[in-house]
């Protein structure tokens, strides 16, 4: 139930300070030089304020609930925010205006909308269509009751609805499995290699120079008369690393953008293949407003919900360092924690490649902790030229050239 507000002069607008200034400047002039017509203007005005005061005075109570379909959309679509407001009073309600802001990150804009006369018990329903051009997150609401006189000289605001969230998520693409499930190693070929201490058994063999002596199986040595140890399965980890280097130099918001819908893609196809998902992103100004963190050290969660990861990548910006904070209050799914992970493979969406090794030591130097055992490079270009190559380095890695988003489903099938 909304409550009666008591009137102030707060509620009074600009236009109604003007006219009650304008009626004593009035008043000190018939007083002084006895115009009659400065009376008269000062009585009328004088009405208007005071028919001002009535209009604002009328009390009646109007409760509201508000539904966002549908929560998570792509640029481009419209979402709809239904206002249901029930007029709970035993008189009529007039004509009033409800205020709606629609915040993003980069501005806010206030919409407003107009409400009819309610019966009593009655209800009626007011409706805002928003449809972003961009992704990221949009904050509709809060919703706000305004009523006064004809004239807007005062206005009494009452909130009917809190805010809701509207995330957009990014343009993606179907892609490939890139990275098998069955066991092989980094070249693409079956993978037999044994380890002397594993979990899988394998097979008995004789014991030889070096081997651990606790791997020595003694109820088949005492059969053999000879040493026999025990051989297992290397096991395999699939877990993957998804990294997204938002420090990196983008030629344009155009490659930024792209390289969100790469990232987004990319996290996409991993999760379909149930592969283990950690998600390495730079902090962002309305990820550290939501946890309140300190210092920029990059987030590091699991995923496991595909809705989960595509909300997270609606918090990406760039030059994150000086974009304006929001006052959102927002919540990921996910858990956050500082650790670095450790994966079998590390997926990088950096910037242009001419730094590539550079900008994938920016993104990596944040956390040293991160290893792995394969690297893809997915360096997001507009300029440049379809390709993969083969880098240097301990530990196998493969720079993949993306211009464009329908290009990189090419790129990952020519991986396997």
């Amino acid at each position: 139930m909304t409550p009666h507000l008591p009137l102030s002069l707060s509620n009074m607008t600009a236009r109604g300070h003007t006219l009650a200034v304008g009626c004593l400047v009035c008043c000190s002039i018939f007083a002084c030089l006895g115009w009659k017509e400065m009376l008269a203007l000062a009585v009328f005005f004088g009405l208007l304020l005071i028919n001002a005061v009535i209009a604002s005075r009328n009390t009646f109570r109007v409760t509201a609930t508000s539904t966002l379909i549908p929560r998570r959309i792509h640029a481009g679509e419209r979402a709809t925010l239904s206002l249901r407001c029930v007029n709970e009073s035993e008189r009529t309600s007039p004509r009033c205006g409800v205020a709606i802001d629609v915040a993003t990150v980069k501005d806010t804009r206030h919409r407003r909308l107009s409400l009819p006369r309610i019966s009593p018990q009655e209800e009626s329903s007011v409706t805002l269509e928003v449809t972003p051009s961009t992704r990221g997150i949009v904050q509709i609401g809060p919703s706000t009751l305004v009523r006064g006189d004809s004239f807007s000289l005062i206005l009494r605001q009452e909130r009917l609805a809190p805010p809701n969230t509207l995330f957009v998520h990014p343009r993606t693409i179907d892609l490939p499995s890139f990275i098998s499930k069955s066991q092989h190693d980094s070249d693409g070929m079956p993978d037999t290699s044994y380890a002397m201490d594993d979990l899988i058994f394998h097979d008995l063999r004789d014991y030889a120079p070096g081997d651990d002596i606790r791997a020595i199986h003694w109820p088949s040595t005492a059969k053999t008369g000879h040493l026999m140890v025990r051989q297992f399965h290397a096991s395999h980890d699939m877990s993957t690393l998804l990294m997204f280097d938002g420090i990196a130099s983008y030629r344009s918001d155009a490659d930024f953008e792209l390289a969100v819908s790469c990232y987004a893609s990319l996290g996409l196809c991993l999760l379909r293949d149930q592969r283990t998902l950690t998600v390495l992103q730079p902090r962002f100004p309305v990820t550290d407003t939501v946890h309140n963190n300190e210092a920029a050290q990059p987030l590091s969660f699991s995923l496991t919900s595909p809705t989960a990861f595509l909300d997270s990548c609606c918090l990406f910006q760039r030059d994150h360092a000086t974009a304006p904070q929001p006052s959102m209050n927002l919540s990921l799914t996910p858990p956050i924690s500082h650790t670095s992970p450790a994966a079998s493979v590390a997926v990088i969406v950096t910037g242009p490649s001419p730094g590539a090794s550079d900008s994938r030591d920016s993104l990596l130097s944040q956390s040293p902790g991160v290893r792995s055992n394969a690297t893809f490079q997915i360096h997001i270009d507009s300029e440049a030229t379809p390709s993969l190559r083969k880098l240097g380095g301990n530990t196998p890695t493969t720079a993949i050239a993306v211009p464009s988003l329908s290009a990189l489903p090419s790129l990952i099938r020519a991986l396997t």
